[in-house]
């Protein structure tokens, strides 16, 4: 089955085509751009498709830009110029019902309808290139995925933890991966959860 790359719609299965992906990747500096290049269409969009999948199993802020859309993206923030006023259209919401609209009713009633931003494009193709293609389909079947350090003790009363943290020590070598380009490509949208114990 083919890229299907429409905003909002129920079949969508990636937020960018091919050679949207072709020309970021090209562009980077990924010493795996050269084998993503090689590939044929079909498995380029294969790997596509598993990315902008990867993506939807996050938490987004906001509300998706229509009932029946696939993906995650497009979404609404409150502040957006043209968010809707809910109100506008005679609901009778149970609480199993979603509060919004079809992508129909939104472009019927004149809203502006909000798009995939960039840096979610952006984003999907390094998941492709960076999580499918060289993580998952170089991995062998059944193999069991690398622990990542969760703290390190040096004898005595030395002991240290490393783990991604964003902010201030983002740019600390400690703890810059690949992953941290999606991570900031995505930083906006994502939800923080926090919390702790006193």
């Amino acid at each position: 089955m083919a890229l299907i790359t429409t905003e909002g719609g129920p079949d969508t299965n990636s937020y960018v085509t091919v050679a949207e992906a072709d020309a970021y990747i090209a562009a980077s500096a990924w010493s795996a751009r050269l084998e993503w290049a090689a590939l044929a269409t079909d498995q380029k969009e294969y790997r596509l498709k598993l990315a902008a999948l990867m993506m939807n199993i996050i938490g987004y802020r906001g509300l998706p830009a229509c009932l029946e859309q696939r993906l995650s993206f497009p979404r609404w923030w409150r502040t957006d110029e043209g968010f809707p006023d809910y109100e506008d259209w005679d609901y009778e919401v149970d609480e199993e019902d979603y509060p919004y609209p079809t992508m129909a009713e939104v472009i019927s009633s004149g809203y502006k309808v909000p798009t995939v931003p960039q840096e979610v494009k952006d984003a999907q193709c390094e998941v492709a290139i960076q999580t499918v293609h060289s993580g998952i389909l170089k991995s062998k079947v059944g193999a069991m995925p690398k622990k990542d350090i969760g703290s390190l003790s040096v004898g005595g009363s030395l002991s240290m933890s490393l783990k991604d943290v964003v902010g201030y020590s983002l740019f600390n070598p400690a703890v810059i991966s690949t992953r941290t380009i999606i991570q900031i490509l995505l930083d906006k949208w994502v939800k923080q959860i926090g919390g702790g114990v006193g």
